[in-house]
């Protein structure tokens, strides 16, 4: 799906077919970020840490998509090449996934683990929901938002509102390894 939908946005087809695009890449993205949660946390036991220091990769593609964007986009490069780019390296995610051991529980922790949804009941769990959607809407509308910002009001060069959505990514980096050893 990842694969398809970038490929798809490298064709800057019209605005209903984006949207699709995107509607396909976010299942992707979305299916393979669940997936990677679920092996973290088999794999680690649950290990805050480790998982934080897994994450903290993510935050570290994150901050070096825009500066790789923006220096093909002051090397005189269209912004389609970095996305094509994208694309294929997405290919490598498929043969991860099909590669990677996913484990199964064993019967017995099966028997023993009974579903409850009695955390449904306990209001911590709406303000954590709550805290979580707002944190990950802020996040997804800065990194939506503020290179277009920069360019259209501001008028800084389309390289340079790159370069500095890449401070966020940094500051989340910071974030990370700060949590990773205050949770220990």
């Amino acid at each position: 799906c990842y694969f398809l939908g970038y490929t798809g946005l490298t064709l800057l087809p019209p605005l209903w077919a984006l949207q699709g695009l995107l509607l396909i890449a976010g299942l992707g993205w979305g299916t393979f970020n669940n997936l990677i949660n679920f092996l973290l946390t088999s794999a680690t036991g649950g290990d805050g840490r480790k998982i934080l220091a897994v994450h903290t990769m993510y935050s570290i593609g994150a901050f070096l998509a825009p500066l790789l964007l923006g220096v093909a986009i002051s090397l005189g490069f269209s912004w389609r090449v970095p996305a094509g780019m994208l694309s294929l390296l997405s290919l490598l995610l498929i043969i991860v996934v099909l590669l990677m051991p996913i484990p199964v529980p064993s019967q017995s922790r099966k028997q023993s683990d009974g579903k409850s949804f009695a955390f449904l009941r306990q209001w911590r769990f709406y303000i954590f929901m709550l805290l979580l959607f707002m944190y990950v809407g802020t996040e997804s509308s800065y990194n939506g938002w503020i290179v277009s910002y920069l360019i259209q009001k501001r008028g800084f060069p389309d390289a340079y509102a790159q370069f500095l959505l890449s401070v966020l990514w940094v500051a989340m980096i910071i974030g990370r390894i700060l949590i990773a050893l205050i949770s220990s």
